[in-house]
């Protein structure tokens, strides 16, 4: 019986709250009930000890310490160059070989940013395995050491036809016919038994009426409405700098002004799912509802009371209620950690269940479960995104699936989201349906990122708020939207239909052989300090640290390189150095490769030599 071929999958625990982690569950769950791969998850943010595991079978690891030694090294920048202080441990740098070393992977497969997961590329194990990576391409133009790294990998795919065109473009290697670069995105799978249309009426009424009391609340400002009749204006998203709010909000606001006295517009709401405090870059929004409500000096609007027509998700820590409260509950509010958890700051509002100060908003890690975030997509009429870039948009796709139209800015992958990609020259245009159900709101303008270097799209705020009213009093064009939302959904994400293209992809790419990688003997040269012959030039110093120290033969591009730093100013005592240490790091290396395969099999069968360790003096 041949091997199966086992899978490393590198990004956000699949039980967590997150794009990543739900695409990962989704794909991880069919891939594993064909039962043609062994499967292992290295997730971020999740921790052994967390019960939600236990409904995951195929194997987990975790990039969160679990150790002391572990903890000391979890906050520590990279030292990498590329990597520009970046906290990367928190991905599973200082972890990623451990893991390797144990799981004895086929198949490492990426799926976030670059700059998350570059490190992998670098691991003193990387010959033993191929990488695949599932590119998150969400601006251009892309850096230049990014594609370089993407040309490194064994296979490239990405998540959109935004991604694609952008990595054909950017590298000549990539953009041949016949490269590894995938022309087809596999797409994000999502359950569309789980996000698919349900009662809207029904919905409205439970979490407008009787989770929310909104009615209530509201009947006073704007006389007596149907909580059925009531348009809601949806946008779920992390809260993160990228993310846009204030223009979200900005454009709910130009709407309620622009057209002031239309009975579906001053009724409608603006539900944000989202969270504050998020991130040391979230936005406060809270304060910019109060601004805009207030007419405070420096905003671009004033709508009287908008605070009333913006609501929040909350869940209450202690009854466990889940309902849209005012955002503005969270204005002016102490941050509390009532955990003692680092990063555990949170703001609580009283919940109109239990009546208690528990409750606050959605987190990665304690948010909503996958059948509530359907209902609340079900109780909108129009689901908006407005963000500088996207790699995929997965709260886009989630609210097709439940037959919600969307508007989306008019950039990166949103675009595919909402027209079709004329420019992208790889896509079949007559036959193209992600688009469905989408309509563009328009760029107003441009700018440079500083941290990426990147372009950066800002939406029309006016042409944003044009649309949503287009969307919100054309009933019958809504739902004719909301129609075709749901079938391209269905045409493109279908978990089924995605676990088919990855099988399809993983089933043509070989494994490099066992004997070759993890199971290959390996050499432990002993590392020591010879003391090099006196009376000797330049080039024959070079040789001679390369024979005696490392015991390989001369590297003649290395020698010209070792030379030519000589006359940089170099000296020889560096260069001795160099390979001091480089002896030691490949001691260091095989003696873990001698200790995995020790630990993988049991035993050392120093009969056949097939895995043990030959010690040279």
């Amino acid at each position: 019986m041949s091997r199966k071929k086992r899978l490393l999958f590198v990004g956000e625990s699949s039980f967590l709250s997150t794009g990543f982690s739900g695409l990962y569950d989704s794909l991880l769950r069919a891939l594993y009930a064909t039962g043609k791969y062994e499967i292992a998850e290295f997730g971020s943010y999740g921790h052994a000890n967390d019960p939600r595991r236990l409904t995951r079978p195929w194997k987990q690891y975790f990039a969160t310490p679990e150790t002391p030694e572990e903890a000391a090294e979890y906050g520590k920048p990279s030292n990498h160059p590329d990597d520009m202080g970046q906290l990367t441990n928190q991905f599973g740098a200082y972890k990623f070989d451990k893991v390797s070393l144990d799981f004895r992977q086929d198949f490492t497969i990426l799926i976030r940013d670059n700059w998350m997961d570059t490190w992998a590329l670098r691991s003193p194990y990387r010959h033993n395995h191929k990488i695949l990576w599932m590119a998150c391409i969400d601006s251009i133009p892309q850096k230049e050491n990014w594609v370089r790294d993407y040309e490194m990998c064994n296979y490239v795919m990405g998540y959109s036809d935004f991604g694609i065109d952008t990595l054909a473009r950017s590298s000549p290697r990539l953009g041949q016919p016949r490269s590894k670069l995938h022309r087809i995105p596999p797409r994000t799978p999502i359950d569309t038994d789980i996000f698919r249309p349900m009662d809207k009426v029904a919905l409205k009424k439970e979490w407008l009426e009787v989770k929310s009391n909104i009615p209530v609340i509201m009947g006073n400002q704007i006389g007596h409405y149907k909580t059925e009749d009531r348009k809601i204006i949806l946008s779920t998203m992390r809260n993160q700098a990228r993310k846009l709010f204030p223009d979200t909000i900005d454009s709910f606001c130009k709407f309620k002004l622009k057209y002031k006295g239309n009975e579906a517009v001053d009724n409608a709401i603006l539900w944000l799912h989202t969270s504050y405090p998020d991130n040391a870059s979230s936005y406060d929004y809270p304060r910019h509802i109060a601004r805009l409500s207030h007419g405070y000096h420096g905003v671009l609007m004033h709508y009287p009371d908008l605070w009333k027509f913006i609501y929040n998700t909350y869940i209450c820590e202690q009854c466990g209620n889940i309902f849209a409260g005012h955002a503005i509950l969270l204005h002016g509010k102490p941050i509390e950690n009532r955990t003692g958890q680092p990063g555990a700051g949170r703001i609580y509002v009283p919940c109109p269940k239990c009546g208690r100060s528990s409750a606050t908003c959605p987190t990665t890690a304690g948010g909503v479960s996958r059948d509530v975030l359907a209902q609340i997509y079900n109780c909108a009429d129009l689901y908006v995104q407005l963000a500088i870039a996207e790699g995929d948009c997965l709260p886009i796709i989630e609210s097709k699936c439940c037959g919600v139209p969307v508007l989306g800015l008019d950039y990166s992958a949103i675009s595919e989201k909402v027209r079709i990609p004329t420019e992208y020259a790889h896509i079949d245009k007559e036959n193209y349906t992600e688009h469905l159900g989408g309509m563009p709101v328009k760029v107003d303008r441009w700018y440079y990122e500083p941290e990426t270097s990147q372009r950066r799209a800002l939406p029309d705020i006016e042409d944003c708020a044009t649309k949503m009213f287009e969307l919100i009093t054309n009933d019958e064009l809504r739902l004719k939207m909301g129609e075709e939302a749901r079938r391209g959904a269905l045409l493109n994400h279908k978990i089924s239909d995605v676990a088919a293209r990855w099988e399809y992809i993983l089933d043509n790419i070989n494994a490099k052989p066992l004997e070759e990688t993890w199971d290959a003997p390996v050499t432990l040269r002993m590392p020591n300090k010879p003391t090099p012959p006196k009376g000797i030039n330049a080039e024959q110093f070079i040789a001679w640290c390369y024979t005696n120290i490392l015991g390989d033969a001369v590297d003649n591009e290395g020698m010209k390189n070792w030379l030519d730093s000589l006359k940089r100013g170099n000296t020889p005592e560096q260069i001795y150095q160099y390979f001091i240490n480089e002896s030691l790091q490949r001691y260091e290396i095989g003696k873990a490769m001698k200790d995995s395969q020790e630990k993988f099999y049991g035993r050392v069968d120093e009969e056949k030599n097939t895995i043990g360790a030959i010690i040279v003096d």
